[in-house]
């Protein structure tokens, strides 16, 4: 007859979960790294620097991300869930194609804006060193990206407005906004995602479907006047190739062909 210990040797060894504790330090890491990651960029932020910041030891800093690509990844991670479940919950109970887009627009805005430090992570300037994570990346941002697919293609567009090239043009334009804009001057980021896609819609000729309506002022007044000078310029600078249309979405493409190194 077997021992006990034998017995319990046997027993298949069940998945700790993360203590509290351990959950805790970790997002506060993750919260950190952010802002080390905002203020320096990928390439001059050090794991040695985020371990400082966080008030930890390296080989601490390492229990929990083995790189800092890894915890690049989780940072980026944690962004993109966070515009996920904003833009999702906005999503419920609506209906109509273009107060869907509307409503998704405006979350995306408001989530993207407010995150102050995650927001330069979400939307990162291409970097020669993110290339290996780049897949990890993209697997994170395709969920997102096929939400906003679906939402474009239930849209009635002109036939001569190619769905995929209106899904570039709308999720650059949202993109863009933490280039120029500026809390304490004109519009709210609800306002920007509102008045964008009135713009497309009209533009598109969509008779018949409504958009809210909010407070405006001038555009140019949501523009710090430093940015607000290159607008045209940067509007310029984003070239797509029609034979291969590849979306920005919520992240840069590092080493993308055909794009400028600030272009999302």
């Amino acid at each position: 007859m077997p021992k006990a210990a034998d017995r319990r040797r046997a027993r298949p060894e069940t998945p700790r979960k993360p203590a509290p504790r351990a959950a805790l330090r970790r997002q506060m890491i993750i919260t950190e790294a952010a802002r080390q990651f905002s203020a320096r960029g990928f390439e001059g932020t050090s794991m040695r620097d985020i371990a400082t910041a966080s008030g930890l030891l390296a080989g601490s800093l390492y229990y929990h991300f083995d790189s800092k690509e890894a915890l690049f990844i989780a940072v980026h991670g944690a962004g993109m869930d966070m515009i996920d479940k904003s833009v999702r919950a906005a999503l419920e109970g609506i209906t109509d194609p273009w107060q869907r887009l509307e409503a998704m627009a405006v979350a995306h805005c408001d989530a993207l804006l407010s995150l102050t430090d995650m927001r330069a992570i979400v939307t990162p300037h291409a970097s020669p060193a993110m290339k290996p994570i780049r897949p990890a990346l993209v697997a994170q941002r395709d969920r997102y990206e096929k939400l906003v697919k679906e939402l474009v293609d239930r849209l009635e567009l002109p036939p001569d407005v190619p769905p995929a090239l209106f899904r570039l043009h709308f999720l650059g334009a949202l993109n863009w906004a933490p280039t120029w804009f500026d809390a304490n001057r004109g519009f709210s980021p609800s306002q920007i995602g509102r008045l964008l896609v009135r713009m497309l819609r009209d533009g598109c000729g969509a008779a018949g479907s409504t958009v809210s309506s909010g407070s405006t002022t001038s555009p140019e007044s949501a523009a710090s006047p430093e940015s607000a000078a290159s607008a045209d310029s940067a509007a310029s600078a984003v070239s797509v190739a029609a034979p291969k249309l590849r979306s920005p979405g919520p992240i840069a493409r590092p080493g993308a062909r055909n794009r400028p190194a600030g272009a999302l």
